[in-house]
């Protein structure tokens, strides 16, 4: 477990030292969560799902960006040098993916909640009634964004691929599933594509969390599904990684 937790400091320092990445994480999203708010009249006491689908569609798209341009950064630090360095070590391959992949959870899992607390404060969302359920919402959320980062830089051979990639299918998710507006608004075809997305189970696990009757028991399918799928972009991730040259 050392060499992955020296790897998830490293990524962590990358991070704070790299501003635009902050904005694209924290600034662009909040900036875009007050002024749609202002645009569809949500005022403090707005409903809380209303809020919650303005705050999580907005959140997920950046995220998955965020997440997106952390995994390709795996090109870079090849190019560095950084991986012989590291592998030339007792450390396995698989060390430096989980360390990506729990870097990415950590850093999905504190934008959320830092831009749901934002939405306490613009929107009065009740954010601490409902926070053990929007706390796990968020967890599989952001482990679902990382895995998906890390399935594009799997299958892009350079940086510039895994960017294009990633604003053709990032854009289409948020679109398809819900980030933009609600999924009720699309026509019944496209209502049913949208569920093969995970932004469409992210945002589905912060409604359920704040419904009023909201309950581990109810949101369980839905976390399952976001469980399943990032089950299933880790696997694939990896097998891709495996029959690749990115660490050769």
């Amino acid at each position: 477990m050392h060499p992955i937790l020296v790897l998830l400091r490293k990524d962590i320092t990358y991070f704070r030292r790299d501003r635009g990445l902050m904005v694209l994480t924290f600034l662009i999203p909040f900036v875009l969560i007050y002024v749609f708010g202002q645009i569809f009249g949500l005022r403090r006491n707005s409903g809380a799902f209303t809020a919650t689908q303005l705050i999580g569609g907005w959140s997920m798209q950046f995220l998955l960006f965020a997440l997106v341009a952390s995994a390709a950064s795996l090109f870079h630090e090849k190019d560095q040098g950084i991986f012989q360095r590291i592998l030339s070590g007792p450390v396995p391959r698989s060390a430096i993916l989980w360390s990506k992949f729990l870097y990415g959870m950590g850093l999905g899992l504190f934008q959320l909640m830092v831009l749901f607390l934002a939405g306490s404060i613009l929107f009065k969302v009740p954010i601490l009634p409902h926070l053990p359920l929007l706390s796990l919402a968020c967890v599989l959320a952001a482990a679902s964004c990382a895995a998906f980062g890390m399935l594009l830089a799997s299958v892009a051979r350079t940086p510039e691929t895994a960017r294009s990639l990633a604003t053709f299918t990032i854009l289409l998710m948020s679109a398809v599933g819900g980030a933009w507006f609600p999924v009720g608004f699309m026509p019944k075809f496209m209502q049913q594509v949208s569920r093969f997305t995970l932004v469409y189970w992210s945002i589905d696990g912060f409604g359920q969390a704040f419904a009023a009757h909201g309950s581990f028991a109810a949101m369980l399918p839905g976390l399952g599904i976001l469980a399943g799928m990032t089950a299933a972009l880790l696997g694939i991730a990896w097998w891709q990684f495996r029959r690749g040259t990115i660490f050769d």
